[in-house]
């Protein structure tokens, strides 16, 4: 049988209920994989298969998979992707691959999560898996097997854990219990009862410990706090930052009992997980213990490499862990050289950047006075007290006004934040760039904090964007990227083998720029080059299924494979903004992702909104839009509408709102507690011009010497790829 249906003698059999299931899993199986890998599955028998539900994130480990597949063939290679619920298996022969098949297909199996069914199908080729380069936060250092057996064992014999003091740390902590000695650190604020020590100061037992850490230079001052954490399996700690008007620079941690993977965290969104094994000690000093942030996420499986096969990623069972973490008190201020994350100097940090962006001027949206030498055309917004809006721009002077207030400005204000929200690459987008051959040249306009300059590392990927604040982000990551126009790009003509376009066009303001940018975009495109190119698409329900930016609902934790095909893959990792001294564009803010292409059988139908018009034609009828030269739908008033999140579009020209999280209004709320009312300076706005069914494909047909190749909806976007078909005689730069 292959894919749910049995031939014989040339005819097919009617399938029996079991059968229609199994096709229908499999199903699901093509269009995840699909999705997310850009691997498509054959109808042809081959000697590689994907496992569906046989992954990491449904509790599969390596070594079980392996005990299940080897009996059937000789299995030669094993990819499992860390967090998803598939696997890829390469066996010597198709013979033995079709055997594994008829044997394993819609059959269950027993893993850690419990019975899991698998479905199997064949594959063309492997997923080609990169090893994980990441290196440890600066500052960060790893010491395997600091201590003995004995001395753990005497470490943690040393415990006494009584009901009474469990019972009080579950008033705070709910997750693990805590002793402390020497000083009491109190979690409601975060911070030290510098003026009560505790009677006794650290006990002896560690004296050993401490005098080795010194020895060794791993930290300068003797510690003279030492916070105990005791984590059950499946128990973790929030994402922080130990709070810097408290400890010194230098922090030690030795874990005891079980291995745990704890993840580092830059504020540009840079995931560095670090498996920590048993009696190992951590040492965080400089950025890792001042700027990254450090949690444990809760789950009873980390995924670790496997040592004792190829090195490939494997599951992990959690059991008890045992933390001891010493520091030292601080009793001055912090002057660190980190003030985004130091609460010392946040208030001076904030009074700094209030100031800076009154002298600059990037924020005019969301001041309360009419800005009118940046938006000349304003009013203000019914319910939003004095919040302005512009008017759709008529001409290039107020389209680079527009520009500079509602994209660059707001960009460069939200950077850090909307990067730290936004590192998934786009599966789609991440087919297309492992799909070129090796050395090809590729251009990122728009890279955002450079998501996709690591996708393919036979490539030469150079990334460009508008915003300074990303490109120093990319920067820190080590990527080639510089600041430049995309309306102006300063490469030769000619010169690139590819070329990215990923949410960018869509903050251009007027027709003639977006198509300005799509002529700039293939001139840099050699002969035989291709682009590819997303936009915001104005349908959000397409094909009977709404876009991730419309579900709002979030799906468990628990990773199955049906959930894969729901989840909200998260967009550009930091939104590209190209442009400059004539305009810039911005890139997708990332409420989309991969498009779903297949409902469950629950799911209730959605009304079919394909139409251009279906979405504005009530406001049409009622006489409140109007049609702009440029085809968009904008209000009879001619201000731009503030956008609702996660709704549909009611017009093409748009303002959609960011809130953005920073340091100083986290501290100036309470843990658990919520603003009574949105912060005004907390919220921006950008402006986008969403794009009709079509409309990016006229807007390619009219740049010369391009084709279109092929046009897809993804997920809330349209998207074109095109080829350069002739080289245009211009002027070499």
């Amino acid at each position: 049988m292959v894919y749910g249906y049995k031939v014989g003698n040339g005819e097919r059999r009617k399938l029996a209920k079991s059968e229609k299931k199994v096709l229908r899993k499999q199903q699901r199986a093509k269009l995840t994989v699909l999705r997310h890998e850009g691997i498509q599955l054959v109808p042809h028998i081959t000697e590689h298969l994907v496992i569906a539900n046989g992954g990491l994130g449904n509790g599969m480990s390596r070594e079980l998979l392996t005990s299940i597949l080897q009996p059937f063939g000789h299995l030669l290679v094993l990819h499992m992707v860390p967090g998803k619920p598939y696997a890829f298996a390469s066996f010597d022969s198709s013979a033995e691959a079709e055997r594994v098949y008829q044997s394993l297909n819609g059959q269950a199996v027993s893993a850690a999560a419990g019975k899991i069914m698998l479905y199997l199908g064949f594959v063309d080729r492997l997923l080609c898996l990169q090893e994980d380069s990441s290196s440890l936060p600066p500052g960060l250092l790893l010491i395997p097997n600091f201590v003995s057996d004995a001395y753990e064992q005497e470490l943690l014999d040393f415990l006494t854990w009584d009901e009474v003091e469990e019972i009080q740390d579950e008033r705070v902590l709910k997750h693990r219990r805590v002793k402390h000695f020497g000083f009491e650190f109190c979690y409601e604020d975060n911070s030290v009862n510098k003026d009560h020590p505790l009677p006794g100061g650290l006990p002896a037992v560690c004296d050993e410990l401490i005098s080795n850490c010194l020895v060794a230079g791993y930290i300068q001052h003797r510690p003279d706090q030492l916070t105990v954490n005791r984590y059950e399996p499946g128990q973790g700690i929030p994402p922080h930052v130990d709070t810097h008007s408290a400890f010194e620079d230098g922090i030690v941690s030795l874990s005891l009992g079980s291995q745990v993977v704890m993840d580092f965290r830059h504020p540009c969104g840079t995931r560095v997980p670090v498996s920590l094994p048993a009696r190992s000690l951590l040492v965080m000093t400089g950025d890792s213990r001042y700027l990254w942030s450090h949690g444990i996420t809760p789950r009873k499986f980390d995924t670790i490499s496997n040592r004792l096969q190829d090195g490939g990623p494997t599951l992990a069972t959690r059991g008890m862990r045992i933390s001891f973490s010493f520091r030292k008190i601080r009793w001055q201020p912090c002057h660190c050289a980190f003030p985004s994350t130091c609460d010392s100097q946040v208030g001076k940090q904030a009074c700094e950047g209030i100031r800076l962006d009154e002298e600059r001027e990037l924020d005019p949206p969301n001041e309360s006075l009419n800005r009118s030498h940046l938006c000349p055309s304003t009013a203000a917004v019914p319910g939003a007290g004095q919040l302005v809006r512009p008017k759709l721009p008529g001409d290039k002077a107020s389209a680079e006004r527009l520009e500079k207030a509602y994209v660059h400005g707001v960009y460069d204000t939200i950077a850090a934040h909307f990067s730290s929200t936004r590192h998934s690459p786009w599966p789609r987008v991440a087919a297309f760039v492992r799909g070129l051959p090796d050395a090809a040249l590729l251009l990122d306009i728009g890279c955002g904090n450079g998501k996709y300059l690591s996708a393919h590392r036979g490539l030469a990927m150079i990334g460009c964007d508008r915003s300074s604040p990303l490109m120093e982000i990319c920067h820190q990551r080590g990527f080639q990227a510089l600041v430049c126009d995309a309306l102006s790009l300063p490469v030769r003509s000619t010169s690139f083998d590819a070329c990215l376009s990923i949410a960018v066009v869509h903050h251009l303001s007027t027709a003639e720029r977006r198509h300005a940018a799509l002529v700039e975009m293939a001139r840099v495109l050699r002969p035989g080059g291709r682009g590819l190119v997303y936009v915001w698409a104005l349908e959000q329900e397409y094909m009977r299924v709404r876009s991730k930016y419309l579900q709002q609902k979030r799906q468990g934790t628990r990773c199955s494979f049906n959930q894969m095909e729901r989840e909200d893959l998260s967009s550009r990792g930091a939104l590209g903004i190209v442009g400059g001294e004539n305009g810039g564009v911005k890139a997708e803010t990332g409420e989309q992702s991969s498009q779903v292409l297949a409902t469950e059988g629950k799911r209730k139908p959605i009304p079919d909104k394909n139409e251009p018009s279906s979405i504005d034609s009530a406001a049409a009828r009622a006489g409140k839009c109007e049609s702009s030269e440029n085809g968009s739908t904008v209000l009879s008033t001619g201000l731009l509408s503030i956008h609702k999140n996660r709704t549909p579009f009611s017009s093409q020209d748009v303002l959609v709102p960011w809130h953005l999280k920073t340091q100083e209004k986290q501290n100036a709320s309470p843990a658990g507690s919520s603003l009574s009312e949105p912060d005004q300076k907390s919220v921006q706005h950008r402006f986008y011009h969403v794009f009709r069914k079509g409309e990016l494909e006229s807007l390619c047909c009219r740049v010369p010497d391009i084709r279109v190749v092929e046009m897809y909806y993804d997920q809330g976007n349209w998207c074109v790829i095109f080829e350069k078909v002739c080289h245009q005689s211009s002027t070499v730069l």
